[in-house]
């Protein structure tokens, strides 16, 4: 808003890249991870949806463990500008907006995960389900889950919570996405605000 009212151009289309993962490696306390990037990220995802003619080019699966430049600038060059060709300049048969978490439902031990720009299905590139998942009970501790498509919804359980409350997709500062929809990138998420 800042820069539009600056340049005084209306509402010019604005893109932008996810910052990408890396593991910053800050611990503040013994076996406690700082995950500030997962938090700018989960911000990020937001700007979309509150500012008018925007669109972030998701980054997930384009990070470096141990460089915080990755190499990968044509990855955020052809989704940046898959998103001025679709929504600036009305390309049709493109997609060019990530899947992005819409929200879950629990029933029994089994939480569901629902999306939105998903029409072509969820998938996991070369493998047919996500290591990325995370369940959290009451005690809000989150432990690893199996996960499994269904199509837009991706299905998550961990037998070490019997009453799931909260879901987390690769909510770290590293993280090497590898759930897409099409060939685009989900971004990392949570449904809790602990």
């Amino acid at each position: 808003r800042g820069w539009r009212e600056e340049w005084q151009q209306g509402e010019f289309p604005f893109y932008y890249c996810q910052i990408a993962p890396y593991d910053y490696g800050i611990i503040t306390e013994p076996g406690k991870n700082v995950i500030n990037s997962a938090y700018l990220r989960e911000q990020q995802a937001m700007v979309e949806h509150r500012v008018g003619n925007s669109g972030m080019a998701v980054l997930l699966d384009a990070g470096m463990k141990t460089g915080i430049h990755p190499g990968k600038k044509k990855v955020a060059g052809e989704r940046l500008a898959r998103l001025a060709l679709v929504k600036t300049y009305g390309m049709k048969g493109v997609t060019a907006e990530s899947p992005y978490y819409t929200g879950m439902e629990v029933k029994n031990d089994t939480v569901t995960v629902f999306f939105d720009r998903a029409d072509m299905w969820i998938n996991c590139k070369e493998k047919f389900a996500s290591d990325l998942f995370e369940v959290a009970g009451e005690d809000r501790v989150f432990h690893p889950a199996k996960a499994w498509i269904e199509r837009s919804k991706v299905k998550v359980k961990s037998e070490a919570v019997k009453s799931p409350v909260a879901v987390r997709y690769a909510f770290k500062n590293y993280a090497k996405g590898d759930l897409y929809c099409e060939d685009l990138p989900v971004s990392s998420f949570r449904s809790d605000n602990w």
